[in-house]
């Protein structure tokens, strides 16, 4: 028996050892966990980690401006009770827009057209290549218009290279970087700190972090320092940028030059339990902004504003209340497809008497070709015959006649006769 409790006795002890190590790894990481400066590293890091899944979700692979060319084309509709007096026949329209760019071959084409019950009533296109202008109005014009030289258009094949990696690294490497910025030394805590949010008061603890001008000029070294000093980080922006790696070294030594301090700020993260409830700016007794979020709804305030914002499945809807005013922004979710990535949102304006509803649905194409156009036949105004011009403008008067644009444009003549 003895020999049997002796061999069971290492054992006893082995394990009751084993837990106490475990209870003070588990103490000491949640003491770590609860001391304001590791709750403003994970805040950071969680922040960070949220954008890279934006990044993951929402970009395509790379993005080579050099190579690729890109589509923007949507839809806008707007429904509303306002009168909008002789415009009242805008609202009547759906308009539909595509804007094509080749940084490569430096092409701008900007599409327009408007469609009253279904059918298209006019449409346009502008074209920008070799730093001229181009007009073309099909059913109006009969060829190109040319409308000169446009110096301020005038741009340079971009060298810029987006790939989603290195941005998902940029992010990481500004995580770092802040994280490396903080001072042990300004931290601070408040316990049971009751915070009122939409009606409810919740009990939270502070963590609080003072950017005294010590603190700010230390900082922004430190940060400067840190994206000098890191090789791999100013060669992502310079392929971000298009700019050579001296420029960007450049551009963040004078970034930095402009800062002059003015009022200590404090940033507050405040923890319901063990969660993340809201962050704070506080410059002296006053709240500059702040952010606060209980479970789907979330709060933004700043200046005389308050934002309410909640999720509802497919979108999140954010919510501004004035006094003479309402507004709510409806943001649907976004969505990749290979190399389309497509948004649509709603931007409703509501007061006492009226309301105005703006909606909007796109789509940016990574994957598209842009063409130059065939201007060869193209005319400048002066280069029309006056019958040339008069047929234009029959044309026009014929493309628009029995819709709501030409009441409107019949408008506009009566009052210039």
């Amino acid at each position: 028996m003895n020999n049997e409790k002796s061999k069971k006795m290492p054992i006893i002890i082995s394990v009751v050892v084993l837990c106490i190590i475990a209870l003070l790894i588990v103490g000491g990481y949640f003491f770590q966990v609860k001391s304001p400066e590791k709750i403003f590293e994970l805040v950071i890091g969680n922040f960070a980690n949220d954008l890279i899944e934006y990044v993951d979700t929402n970009m395509p692979d790379k993005f080579d401006f050099k190579q690729n060319d890109i589509r923007m084309s949507g839809k806008f509709t707007v429904d509303t009770d306002f009168d909008l007096q002789e415009f009242n026949s805008l609202k009547d329209f759906i308009y539909h827009y595509q804007m094509d760019v080749s940084f490569r071959d430096e092409i701008i084409k900007l599409g327009f057209s408007m469609d009253e019950d279904l059918n298209e009533i006019l449409s346009a296109k502008v074209i920008f290549q070799d730093s001229n202008g181009y007009v073309s109005i099909p059913g109006v014009l009969p060829t190109l218009l040319n409308i000169g030289e446009v110096e301020s258009l005038q741009f340079k094949s971009s060298g810029q290279v987006v790939e989603k990696e290195k941005y998902k690294k940029l992010i990481e490497k500004m995580k770092m970087f802040f994280i490396q910025t903080l001072d042990k030394s300004k931290f601070s805590k408040n316990d049971q700190v009751v915070k009122n949010f939409r009606g409810e008061e919740i009990a939270t603890t502070e963590s609080v972090y003072l950017l005294d001008e010590e603190n700010q000029l230390q900082t922004l070294q430190k940060l400067k320092n840190q994206m000098l000093d890191d090789s791999e980080f100013i060669q992502i922006c310079s392929a971000f940028s298009g700019l050579s790696e001296e420029d960007v070294r450049k551009n963040i030594e004078k970034s930095f030059e402009k800062f002059s301090y003015k009022n200590d700020l404090s940033l507050v993260i405040s923890m319901k339990g063990n969660d993340f409830f809201g962050f704070e700016v506080v410059q002296g007794e006053e709240i500059e902004f702040s952010y606060f979020e209980n479970e789907d709804d979330a709060t933004i305030k700043f200046d005389e504003f308050e934002i309410d914002i909640t999720k509802e499945n497919d979108r999140i809807v954010f919510y501004l209340d004035q006094e003479d005013f309402e507004v709510k922004f409806n943001l649907y979710e976004m969505k990749l497809d290979k190399n389309k990535y497509s948004s649509k949102f709603d931007l409703e304006f509501m007061d006492s008497q009226n309301h105005l509803k703006l909606s909007y649905d796109g789509v940016i194409d990574y994957a598209v070709k842009v063409e130059k156009e065939n201007i060869s036949s193209s005319k400048k105004m002066e280069d029309f015959s006056e019958s040339e011009q008069g047929e234009i403008l029959r044309n026009f008067l014929k493309k628009i006649q029995g819709t709501s644009l030409e009441n409107l444009i019949s408008y506009f003549m009566v009052g210039l006769v």
